[in-house]
């Protein structure tokens, strides 16, 4: 129940105020910042996800971005090797 509610709200709060909560989980805002910490990750023997975050999808249009920008993690993957996967 808690979840749900988490998830309804979401939206209306701040992104800098979700960020004050999520920074310690997010590697940055563009793929450049998640192919660096991935790299720096492997080094400690460490693994990571690249998440494509799709829950507030509400048109095709939103939809065809996040596959696009699905497709690029996983060129990004392939090119530098990353021992990484996508999740969305």
């Amino acid at each position: 129940m808690l979840n749900q509610l988490i998830i309804k709200t979401l939206p209306y709060i701040p992104k800098p105020m979700v960020h004050i909560f999520a920074k310690k989980y997010i590697a940055g805002d563009t793929l450049n910042d998640a192919i660096r910490v991935t790299k720096e990750f492997e080094k400690l023997g460490g693994r990571t996800t690249i998440d494509v975050l799709g829950e507030f999808v509400t048109s095709r249009e939103r939809a065809l971005d996040d596959r696009d920008q699905s497709q690029k993690v996983i060129e990004a993957i392939h090119e530098h090797n990353l021992p990484t996967w996508v999740r969305h």
